[in-house]
């Protein structure tokens, strides 16, 4: 009895295959048994051990398979079986159906190919949201602007958490949120044109900082601050010139004349941008007999 195994004995000589792998290499992979009675199956030890043989079952030391080695690569089984065909991933077929990756070749693959781990590390998408960037621009910078990043495999980019906090100090790249306004965030807070801020920008003084190449930030710091010094704290209800000329009936050149000569109150909204107070206006239109 010594020189048969029973298929128990079997499944565990093997890894614990499931019943239903070995039923399967019995009836299509010509795996040998005998019958003992109507329901019992042996297999001859002979015969085992030239099947180990002829289909790889022998003992390869430490394995790994497909789903180990996806989590160990955070990578898909789809990757995983590209790597295996056309990237000389090594692999072992463990009986007809199953694949097994000893752990020798996985490290000497991973030496190889860049997959050892790299310590805390984030991906494209995580560095889009990180930075408020779209993955053109984040390729961009990684082609001509020297941005750090390992490819895990043959497709999977990934930056080292390290190198991505270095790039933002070098580059002013500051992590999304926090106390900055957008280009369009400002122009609702203070009711002015994109022309406008660039103007201030580039003649006024206007503190911003680049994110990157391409987007502006302002710090809502120097923004309160650029408010009190300019005059563009909220005055309540304002009307704008070209809704005072309407509302009296005149030119913008009378406007003017007016506000010269006969004290129209208003102030200034920035640099030359004019504004007048609902309040200051319905007081000079009760003083000068307005309609």
């Amino acid at each position: 009895m010594t020189n048969h195994l029973n298929s128990q004995e079997l499944s565990s000589r093997w890894g614990g295959v499931p019943m239903s792998t070995l039923a399967n290499w019995r009836a299509q992979n010509g795996l040998p048994f005998i019958r003992k009675g109507s329901c019992f199956i042996r297999y001859t030890l002979k015969d085992v051990e030239q099947y180990e043989q002829d289909h790889n079952l022998l003992d390869h030391g430490e394995v790994l398979t497909t789903r180990q080695l996806t989590e160990r690569w955070g990578v898909s089984q789809l990757a995983v079986t590209s790597w295996r065909k056309s990237r000389g991933l090594p692999s072992i077929r463990r009986g007809p159906c199953s694949i097994l990756y000893t752990l020798k070749a996985v490290k000497k693959y991973e030496k190889d190919h860049n997959l050892i781990d790299q310590g805390e590390v984030l991906t494209t998408r995580q560095l889009c949201a990180r930075w408020g960037t779209s993955t053109v621009t984040l390729k961009g910078w990684r082609d001509s602007r020297g941005l750090p990043c390992i490819r895990k495999g043959y497709r999977a980019i990934l930056y080292p958490l390290k190198d991505v906090e270095k790039y933002e100090q070098e580059h002013n790249l500051l992590v999304r949120g926090g106390d900055f306004l957008t280009t369009a965030q400002l122009i609702m807070r203070w009711g002015v044109s994109k022309p406008i801020l660039t103007n201030w920008r580039t003649n006024h003084n206007l503190p911003f900082l680049w994110r990157g190449f391409h987007n502006i930030l302002y710090p809502l710091k120097d923004v309160e601050e650029y408010e009190k010094a300019h005059n563009l704290i909220d005055q309540g209800e304002v009307l704008t010139s070209k809704q005072l000329t309407v509302r009296w009936g005149i030119t913008k050149q009378a406007l003017s004349f007016r506000r010269e000569k006969h004290d129209l109150p208003f102030f200034r909204k920035g640099h030359g941008t004019i504004r007048y107070r609902i309040e200051d206006v319905e007081q000079y239109e009760r003083a000068q007999g307005v309609k």
